[in-house]
């Protein structure tokens, strides 16, 4: 699947954000705040809508969701719930401190999902400080302005793990 450039049609876009969400792709949106990733996921998933249902949340949102439903007993439903969009967009990750429970039901919605169906999540946090990553591998993928982009903390680069 290549990643289009800036001088792709739309159909092409929208050819392309279906393979991503046939395959399971995930998109990681990072960079600092105002710059426009929120508008970007939005476009992704509603292009995603096209064929396939998906769901919109911001991290604090999901977490506090994800909480209540643990202290009701309603934990299996909320994660079903959460696994059942073919794309789940999950916007400010790392905007607002997460406490360790938050951090860990995020990371179970995560894992649930991972290979099944795609994740398109923003921060303005770099992918160093995203300590729920930590350890993680990833690959190097092109940008949509063709410059080569490493997501992951521990990404193998040039045989040095943790060079980003």
């Amino acid at each position: 699947m290549e990643t289009p450039d800036l001088d792709t049609s739309l159909s092409d876009l929208m050819e392309w954000i279906a393979a991503v969400t046939d395959t399971a792709t995930n998109i990681l949106l990072i960079g600092p705040p105002g710059v426009g990733k929120t508008m970007l996921a939005v476009g992704l998933a509603r292009a995603a809508e096209a064929g396939h249902r998906t769901y919109f949340t911001n991290a604090a949102d999901l977490a506090a969701r994800c909480h209540r439903a643990a202290i009701e007993g309603r934990w299996a439903t909320t994660m079903r719930f959460y696994a059942g969009p073919a794309c789940l967009t999950i916007d400010e990750l790392g905007y607002l401190p997460l406490p360790a429970e938050a951090a860990s039901a995020l990371f179970q919605v995560v894992n649930q999902r991972y290979l099944k169906s795609s994740i398109i999540m923003t921060t303005n946090r770099s992918i160093t400080k995203a300590h729920m990553f930590a350890g993680t591998y990833a690959r190097c993928r092109r940008n949509v302005t063709g410059s080569q982009q490493w997501t992951g903390v521990g990404c193998r680069r040039r045989g040095r793990r943790g060079s980003a």
